[in-house]
């Protein structure tokens, strides 16, 4: 699964000053029709809905919750913190293999300071092979 959490860049328009509900919503047009194992990460204003999630989330697999104030601009270095149930490291997307909408793997880059790799993605999401 690759989850969007966020979108920067729409239509060559630089979204980065935008706040986060404006990124957000350019997020959900950007992935309407994109079938798994892309998708956009759940998101709430609701604090219940939000604790509940997070108590949830390791059954999922997920690791943790990012909170984000709605009128926040993206403004790197981070401007969030993501609460975690256990500790993993972050990696930059930097590209994909093969379609678009059926990407067969994904190089990434590890924000630690870690080599490169190149993971492939779960034999679902791969593109079929023609004959």
């Amino acid at each position: 699964m690759l989850r969007v959490w966020d979108c920067l860049m729409a239509d060559g328009e630089d979204l980065r000053g935008h706040p986060y509900t404006e990124r957000r919503a350019a997020r959900l047009e950007v992935l309407a029709g994109v079938p798994p194992p892309i998708q956009a990460t759940a998101a709430t204003d609701d604090t219940d809905v939000a604790l509940a999630w997070y108590a949830h989330l390791p059954a999922q697999g997920l690791e943790g919750v990012v909170p984000k104030s709605t009128s926040s601009t993206y403004r790197p270095p981070r401007n969030w913190r993501k609460i975690r149930h256990a500790e993993t490291v972050d990696a930059e997307v930097v590209g994909y293999v093969g379609p678009a909408g059926r990407p067969a793997a994904s190089p990434c880059a590890c924000l630690t300071g870690g080599v490169s790799s190149r993971r492939p993605l779960p034999r679902p999401s791969r593109p079929r092979l023609r004959a």
